[in-house]
């Protein structure tokens, strides 16, 4: 029997290929923001930013290795100045004591709005909601599964201040996880994000 995630990828696939093609097709722009934690920026309107990661996770113990490298692409296009959509598309490979497996991931959706924005001399404050959306577009019939056969919201809100010098982001994030494979739900989490710094030498 074919799993959720195999029967949708038979029409998500085209779709998110059309979707990454069409907002690749404005051409790559940038937007200020911390690395690991929501910010309040948004993507000019028709402004497209393109990124392509990659992470390795490993961990052993008790007998057993697991290895995981997954490769991302996600490509953010600004249909206003103050709202954008978005789409990150992984590719994963897994080892799980000696099983192994390599395909699509879960694909998510995202979307951001920023609803405030307050201009000082040489300073700015943003506030902004965002919203994304995880499918359950992995294969989670494999060994070790790619998808966690569960389709999960993550929602928050994320607010920061930047100047020449100084710079501060916050955000709260709640992720609400729902019954995957095999009758597994993670539970829901709630995350608090603080990010600082100062710049220690000035653009001209």
């Amino acid at each position: 029997m074919k799993s959720r995630a195999t029967n949708m990828n038979k029409w998500i696939g085209p779709c998110i290929l059309g979707l990454v093609a069409a907002l690749m097709v404005h051409g790559p722009a940038s937007a200020h923001g911390p690395l690991f934690s929501p910010a309040p920026e948004t993507i000019w309107k028709d402004g497209t930013e393109i990124t392509l990661g990659s992470h390795f996770d490993k961990a052993t113990g008790g007998g057993k290795k697991e290895r995981e490298v997954e490769t991302f692409l996600e490509v953010e296009y600004g249909l206003t100045a103050d709202w954008q959509i978005g789409i990150e598309v992984p590719y994963s490979w897994k080892e799980d004591d000696g099983a192994r497996s390599n395909g699509p991931g879960d694909v998510t959706l995202s979307t951001k709005v920023q609803f405030w924005q307050r201009d000082l001399p040489g300073a700015q404050y943003k506030g902004a909601a965002f919203l994304e959306v995880k499918l359950p577009t992995g294969n989670d019939d494999s060994d070790p599964r790619l998808g966690s056969g569960s389709t999960d919201l993550i929602m928050g809100l994320a607010t920061g201040y930047e100047s020449r010098r100084w710079y501060w982001f916050a955000s709260g994030v709640y992720r609400a996880n729902t019954e995957g494979s095999g009758n597994l739900e993670k539970g829901d989490r709630q995350f608090l994000n603080l990010v600082g710094g100062i710049r220690p030498v000035l653009s001209a």
